[in-house]
């Protein structure tokens, strides 16, 4: 006896229903909890406009009156796209941007606010960037040494700028060089005992200009991560660095 094509399909949509319903996730069950994914966010306000910079994320304030070249302690975010209000206090009427960011989960991160001194004050420039994994447990240094990497965030279009800058670390007989560095390049960290007393100068990717950008300036007296940011215009002589600890 033949078996009519309405048998097989009930058949068939019997197989798919058992597999449909044995895949469920039962989130009633007190055994099955969801995964609450976190990413520990600092703020730094490189960015001239007001008199300082408030952050919302997803309507909630986490950062007010950050002060020029300051950096905020690190906030506890859930991860994944947030939404972001970077408010400038002091301005009338107040300056205010919003946007969308992906925060990658169990990750520390530096959100840097950069404005441009010549597209007046509406012009700002957001940079994310990660910096290590997170981990349970208290933060471990390689004994008595530093760890640096280097940031350009000048968005200087000179010759002297624009084209680049190459950052140089220089220790006890040793001069360390990273690759070129435009606008929002960074470095990979560089490794160096504390008592080696670390210097950097920036130079021009121009090989015409042979005076430094930014003479040698020290690292850090004391063990830990750090980052070397460069910012501001050379034609305008804002053109200077700033060094931030991470760890």
């Amino acid at each position: 006896m033949k078996l009519s094509i309405t048998w097989w399909l009930i058949v068939l949509l019997g197989i798919v229903l058992i597999f449909y319903v044995g895949g469920c996730v039962d989130v009633n069950n007190p055994d099955v909890s969801s995964v609450d994914y976190r990413s520990s966010v600092k703020f730094v306000n490189l960015s001239k406009v007001g008199t300082g910079v408030n952050v919302n994320v997803d309507g909630s304030a986490v950062v007010t009156s950050l002060a020029y070249t300051s950096s905020s302690t690190y906030q506890d975010l859930a991860s994944g796209t947030r939404f972001f209000s970077v408010i400038y206090a002091g301005t009338t009427p107040a300056l205010q941007d919003t946007f969308h960011f992906s925060l990658a989960p169990n990750y520390k991160l530096t959100y840097f606010f950069v404005s441009d001194p010549t597209g007046g004050d509406l012009t700002h420039y957001y940079y994310l960037l990660p910096e290590r994994q997170t981990y349970s447990g208290a933060v471990t240094f390689v004994p008595n040494n530093i760890l640096v990497r280097f940031i350009n965030l000048s968005n200087d279009t000179s010759a002297s700028v624009g084209g680049g800058v190459q950052f140089h670390l220089a220790y006890n007989t040793t001069d360390t060089t990273t690759n070129l560095l435009v606008f929002k390049g960074s470095s990979s960290y560089y490794q160096v005992a504390v008592s080696n007393s670390a210097q950097y100068f920036v130079m021009s990717a121009d090989t015409s200009i042979h005076t430094p950008l930014i003479q040698s300036t020290p690292v850090s007296t004391t063990q830990g991560r750090f980052s070397v940011v460069l910012y501001g215009f050379q034609g305008s002589n804002t053109l200077q660095t700033q060094v931030y600890k991470e760890d």
